[in-house]
């Protein structure tokens, strides 16, 4: 009977241990299968849907949802009405997770965003001279990666945002985001990858774990990737307005915000810049839309007949 025992105990560790075992050779094999230099189907694509409002010289708001994918932002109705009712053209942008576009959150191409965003603002009714940009988490990185390459962005509303180009989170072979992350950065430019922060091992467990926000903190402590990637918010052309949740649990938007004010401080950035931190989780920035639109106003609507100088 005292043998038998340890032996079940044995069997029983080693039946909870396959499925890690399965994962991380999975993993394994799909790293060492995956042609990183191969761009994804439909790269540099994007869908985009222009609403907009009555008049003339509307400054457009381009706005970048999360890693969701799809077009959020076209499915808030109220919101576009509301945008639209201010006098604003509105363009959501759907980069990855539809038809006819990227599949997945993988080497998104700037450019192709951009192009899309200027082909909007050719619209006789827009503004071409003010256009600002929002994004939510993986648009906030995206938005200001944006902004920071190309001067046509006068202002920017960063929503639980990054301040660093991180790793797709994201594997060709299924369709989940967690642990099987690609070595491939989420965002790229003129099919070229741009500097991005790796995952490791030790964070990928983390991701498989469910622990998020250990996740992307195990990250940030690569600091000579971290430096790299750090996105140049000081190239901005315009305002800068980040919101990020006190208790955000995905990953550490607070303090990615606050490394961005320090460096916009450091580097004596021109144009207004400030953080709003929240009592709340990732996706809890709901109320500061106020906020936001004050923002909005003040940068883009009150010096639309100045074309947002």
């Amino acid at each position: 009977m005292k043998k038998i025992i340890p032996r079940i105990f044995i069997w029983c560790l080693g039946l909870l241990l396959i499925p890690t075992v399965i994962v991380l050779s999975f993993e394994l094999l799909t790293e060492w299968l995956y042609d990183e230099h191969q761009l994804p189907k439909n790269y540099g694509k994007v869908q985009t849907e222009l609403h907009l409002g009555k008049g003339k010289r509307q400054p457009l708001i381009v706005a970048l949802g999360g890693s969701e994918g799809g077009n959020s932002w076209n499915a808030s109705v109220g919101y576009r009405k509301f945008l639209n009712e201010r006098g604003y053209a509105f363009l959501p942008i759907a980069y990855f997770g539809l038809d006819g576009i990227p599949e997945k959150l993988d080497r998104i191409a700037l450019n192709g965003v951009h192009e899309a965003v200027l082909n909007a603002a050719k619209n006789p009714n827009i503004n071409e001279n003010c256009i600002a940009i929002i994004g939510v988490s993986k648009g906030a990185e995206l938005a200001l990666l944006l902004a920071s390459y190309y001067p046509e962005y006068k202002a920017v509303v960063a929503l639980s945002p990054s301040n660093v180009n991180f790793t797709s989170t994201t594997n060709p072979m299924v369709k989940i985001s967690f642990p099987l992350v690609m070595d491939t950065p989420s965002f790229s430019i003129d099919g070229k990858s741009l500097p991005f922060v790796p995952a490791s091992w030790k964070a990928k467990l983390k991701g498989f774990s469910g622990d998020f926000l250990g996740f992307y903190e195990d990250m940030l402590a690569n600091k000579s990737a971290v430096k790299l990637a750090t996105i140049k918010v000081e190239n901005i052309n315009g305002a800068i307005f980040m919101v990020s949740g006190k208790y955000d649990n995905l990953w550490p938007s607070s303090a990615m915000s606050e490394m961005m004010m320090a460096r916009l401080t450091l580097n004596n950035f021109s144009h207004h810049f400030e953080h709003l931190e929240f009592d709340g989780d990732h996706y809890s920035w709901g109320p500061s839309m106020v906020e936001v639109d004050d923002f909005l106003s003040e940068q883009i609507m009150s010096k639309n007949n100045l074309d947002c100088r």
